[in-house]
């Protein structure tokens, strides 16, 4: 006789946190040994249970890391899925292409967001009341970032709030394992860390950083400084722009390779400006490319390339050189750049203000695009011995709300009370045992009693 859906919910509730022997499961379902016993040996109950034998006795335990527990209509007494929140209206230039295929809630209304526009605003020039520009201390005009519109103004606050709860989110959520071998292990909490919560993380990708640039200087005696930027013009919103960025850079990279039949090695620094669209500075080791010119801008040979591209024309080339192991400006710096500031520190002032400028932050939360990106021959990751997988996620705990969510973002039974914390409530006392009257009963009692004190 085959186990019901009803019945097998049952024995999954009573299994998902803590083993039973095959008897005690047949006591509490109402089922017979034999039963549970022939299920188990099926495909179906290796499926959804772990069993292992210990002292003759045969414990069994529902697979914390299935989350496919309960097919047909019990599924949905088990699993409920959350009521989604209705999405904003996509204008028609959005193609369902440009959506990721999986990422969180906040994450995909901030993507609507950006959809809709081709940017957030402009730099323009600050004017006094009488609309004169107003001018610096070296007679040049000072300028400012301001929005399209009060529509697009609401865009950037709307994404950047969503960007505030995701943090305030997983700050009170942390990550469940359970053992894969045995049924006793105990359960193993991890903080949920990012790179955008984590302080430990920032100064690890501040360190390797480091690290490859000096590789970099270590191994090679001149290297190209490059600016890459969008032209939106070409682009249907923010999401499309940014989107295709990295496709035109490997592209760029590759064609730069083929040419020179070099490795050429590079490191790049990822930019986003205010307005919502990125820009690439990169450091490519081991060549020297034509240098922009003020009065030609776009006749030079990487404009030509990233305008082919379609990306944009509005590109600049600085040339580097290597002196007393150290990568200098040759002859020209950028115009934001200190008169003695090296390169590698200019670069990692954008570094720094996309771990810590939280206007900055969102955008690289947004597009889940990297702060950096280095060669393999600069700093290789070193190889980790891996052993046996110990542990496994199972799923995601909300201490603030008190749940807990079985991976895959469905909720699950809320059955992990060590993990959550929950104060543990010790059994009721039992009332004790009344000794039956009786002149042998009470002699044998007596007896008992004189021996446990002897021992």
């Amino acid at each position: 006789m085959a186990i019901n859906e009803i019945k097998l919910l049952d024995m999954v509730r009573l299994c998902i946190d803590q083993p039973y022997t095959v008897q005690q499961l047949a006591n509490l379902t109402n089922l017979s040994y034999m039963e549970i016993y022939n299920f188990l040996q099926t495909g179906k109950g290796k499926f959804y249970f772990k069993s292992e034998k210990v002292d003759g006795l045969k414990f069994i335990r529902a697979d914390p890391s299935n989350h496919y527990l309960i097919k047909g209509k019990a599924k949905l007494k088990l699993y409920q899925k959350p009521q989604q929140q209705p999405y904003s209206k996509v204008n028609e230039t959005t193609k369902a292409s440009d959506l990721p295929g999986k990422c969180g809630f906040e994450r995909k209304q901030a993507l609507f967001k950006v959809m809709k526009i081709n940017g957030f605003g402009q730099t323009v020039e600050k004017q006094d009341e009488n609309g004169n520009p107003i001018l610096s201390e070296k007679g040049k005009p000072l300028r400012e970032f301001a929005f399209f519109s009060d529509y697009h103004e609401q865009q950037y606050e709307g994404c950047l709030e969503l960007f505030q709860n995701y943090i305030t989110r997983i700050d009170q959520m942390e990550l469940c394992f359970e053992p894969t071998e045995g049924l006793f292990g105990d359960t193993m909490v991890k903080p949920y860390a990012t790179r955008f919560n984590s302080v430990p993380k920032q100064i690890t990708l501040r360190e390797n950083y480091e690290k490859a640039w000096k590789n970099g200087e270590l191994l090679f005696q001149n290297a190209s400084f490059v600016t890459l930027t969008t032209d939106p013009k070409g682009f249907r919103h923010l999401l499309h722009a940014n989107k295709h960025f990295q496709k035109n850079w490997n592209k760029l990279i590759t064609y730069l390779r083929k040419k020179t039949g070099k490795e050429l090695p590079y490191v790049c620094v990822r930019e986003f400006q205010k307005n919502g669209r990125v820009h690439f500075h990169i450091c490519i080791f081991g060549i020297h490319l034509p240098q922009t010119k003020e009065n030609a801008p776009y006749n030079n040979p990487i404009s030509k390339l990233w305008k082919r591209y379609g990306q944009g024309q509005i590109t600049d080339v600085k040339n580097l050189v290597n002196k007393d192991g150290v990568m200098q400006w040759d002859r020209s710096r950028p115009k934001d750049c200190k008169k003695d500031e090296p390169p590698m520190k200019y670069l990692k002032k954008y570094l720094i203000k996309a771990q810590y400028d939280e206007t900055a932050q969102f955008q690289y939360w947004i597009y889940n695009a990297r702060y950096y990106t280095y060669s393999q021959a600069l700093l290789r990751t070193p190889k980790r011995r891996r052993g046996p997988k110990r542990y496994q996620y199972v799923g995601t705990i909300d201490r603030e709300a008190g749940k807990f969510y079985r991976r895959h973002g469905t909720p699950g039974l809320i059955k992990h009370e060590t993990a959550l914390g929950t104060p543990y409530t010790p059994p009721p006392e039992q009332p004790k045992e009344e000794l039956p009257t009786g002149f042998m009963t009470a002699l044998y009692y007596e007896l008992r009693q004189n021996q446990e004190v002897k021992l």
